[in-house]
């Protein structure tokens, strides 16, 4: 997902306001605006691939660690007699 937004960034504007105006993706409408509004202000992605690498130290490299741990449990529960994952 990180470089997602540098991707889309990289839409032509034609393009992607039917994208952004589509039904489906109504929920995702103000993320997918708000990132196209950031354009003037992002890095090239050899650059965001370069801060990508140094921020993977310190306190970040807790938080990705605990995500990573914690993003792949799974807890079953059973729910009017079946159990679901």
């Amino acid at each position: 997902m990180l470089f997602f937004e540098l991707e889309w960034l990289e839409v032509p504007d034609e393009s992607a306001t039917p994208v952004i105006e589509h039904p489906v993706l109504a929920g995702y409408r103000h993320f997918l605006r708000q990132a196209r509004r950031m354009r003037p202000h992002t890095l090239s992605e050899p650059e965001e691939r370069l801060l990508n690498e140094r921020d993977n130290t310190g306190p970040r490299a807790f938080g990705r660690l605990f995500t990573e741990l914690t993003s792949s449990l799974s807890f079953p529960f059973q729910r009017n007699g079946r159990t679901s994952a």
